[in-house]
């Protein structure tokens, strides 16, 4: 989990604006020029009244490696989205239903009742909204939410086609690509109805995983994916239709981890037609009442947690992994001869030791995973609240490192020496010309690059030193 985090939050520092220039080639119909292409998309601006639309993605993600944490890349997606929405003015409605690949499914819904719009999930109680605004925007973070997946997603402004909708919302760029290998090859032609079809081919595409986007590449002979875009005469989009299926190259160590991206996903919408209505009461809840606790082993003690219900001191008495709703996480730690705790922390946050138990001071949410950790050293002995770093002198390169606190993106602009625990050692290289890293290691285990910086994948403890080694090669 650490490591997923982590890459997330890399990623998302070096987000930015992609800016992509247009290929002027012919299609397979009438033809149609980059500029006569580009005048004609400026016309696209009207939005539709309703929606009612297909979104499928059936495609596998294999990763060609030993290594157990790179395995965990890998997906077998088979999800069919179907959505129903009104945007009329004072009568907004959206329907959302996923079915997965082991046939479970996910019901969304923005309905108004009376005066008031409300929102409700599978596993979401039914929730007012203030205006019709928020429900607007409810309506595109629940579409997004049900529809995303590896290779991306799709949203409310996603059914009129614009420059840069096809990175932002389907394709694996997703809008974050750095460096130079932004190669997206385009041609147009006319389609039916005096409408638009564009061919997109991509040399450099991106990822999107569990929490965050990573960038992938692939070899010069090959494209990472393809798709055509159809639009109607308003560029609405009627068809969508990307073919996963070539070998990529995962750019996020030193050596790249070859992977096989292979399947479909498609999007066919109609519009302005009647949708169909459903109400509150149509759509089947399953609301959980119940988070997990997970609590990491430690050596020198025995752990064990509490569901404890405020003013019911029974609930002391009965260990438990969850908690309810509104209950509080409660932790005793009991210590063998010689030891005693030094820190205990639910989800980063600190508790409060009452009467022998180390209390989260916030009731628990249902569905949220309450993370415990616990630091014990011998009796008297002052635990240190950072690691060292060190780096092992290297020519013809400058290494700074960084004390990088997760969704803090400022300490990546504060060198540091020192890591404090919880956080994750960072490691930038700037190589003198004619050289290049051929790898990065901290403690002899891997690092992994992203945007920049070579990350060790796993959070620092306090008190240790970490040693950073970097071997260069030269250039290409």
């Amino acid at each position: 989990m650490k490591k997923k985090m982590l890459l997330a939050v890399c990623a998302v520092t070096a987000a930015t604006a992609l800016t992509v220039g247009f290929t002027a080639c012919g299609g397979d119909g009438e033809g149609m020029s980059a500029e006569d292409a580009k005048k004609k998309i400026a016309t696209f601006t009207t939005v539709p009244n309703t929606v009612n639309a297909t979104f499928k993605q059936t495609y596998k993600l294999e990763v060609n490696s030993d290594n157990a944490s790179f395995k965990s890349f890998e997906k077998d997606i088979a999800d069919t989205v179907t959505v129903n929405i009104d945007y009329t003015a004072g009568n907004l409605y959206y329907y959302g239903k996923k079915t997965a690949k082991d046939n479970s499914v996910t019901e969304h819904l923005v309905v108004k009742e009376d005066s008031t719009y409300y929102y409700l999930t599978t596993t979401k109680a039914k929730q007012a909204l203030a205006s019709e605004a928020d429900a607007k925007t409810k309506i595109s973070e629940l579409l997004e939410s049900l529809s995303k997946e590896t290779a991306g997603y799709i949203d409310g402004d996603a059914f009129v086609y614009s420059n840069d909708w096809v990175h932002t919302y389907l394709l694996l760029g997703s809008g974050t690509l750095n460096g130079t290998e932004k190669s997206f090859t385009y041609s147009y032609d006319k389609a039916d109805g005096d409408g638009l079809k564009v061919n997109v081919g991509m040399d450099y595409v991106g990822y999107y995983g569990d929490a965050g986007t990573f960038e992938f590449g692939t070899d010069a002979a090959h494209k990472g994916a393809k798709a055509e875009i159809v639009t109607d005469s308003k560029g609405y989009i009627t068809s969508f239709n990307q073919t996963l299926d070539n070998h990529l190259d995962m750019r996020i160590t030193s050596t790249p981890i070859p992977l096989d991206l292979s399947g479909t996903r498609s999007l066919t919408a109609t519009y302005d037609g009647a949708v169909t209505k459903k109400t509150a009461g149509d759509i089947e809840q399953n609301i959980p009442t119940t988070s997990e606790i997970k609590v990491p082993e430690v050596t020198n003690a025995t752990i064990t947690t509490y569901d404890f219900k405020n003013g019911d001191f029974s609930t002391l008495g009965k260990p438990s992994t969850t908690v309810t709703e509104g209950n509080f996480v409660a932790v005793k730690v009991v210590c063998e001869e010689g030891f005693e705790v030094k820190s205990v922390k639910v989800n980063g946050s600190d508790t409060q030791l009452i009467q022998g138990y180390y209390c989260l001071m916030q009731p628990a949410t249902a569905g949220t995973t309450y993370n415990v950790a616990v630091v014990v050293g011998a009796v008297g002995e002052e635990v240190p609240a950072t690691g060292t770093i060190t780096v092992a002198e290297t020519a013809h390169a400058t290494i700074t490192t960084y004390d990088f606190k997760n969704g803090d993106f400022s300490t990546l602009a504060k060198p540091s020496t020192t890591v404090t625990a919880g956080n994750f050692v960072a490691v930038k290289v700037v190589c003198e010309s004619g050289y290049e890293v051929d790898n990065v290691k901290v403690n002899g285990s891997d690092t992994v690059f992203i945007n920049g910086y070579y990350c060790l994948m796993q959070s620092a403890t306090a008190g240790t030193t970490y040693n950073v080694v970097v071997t260069l090669r030269a250039a290409a």
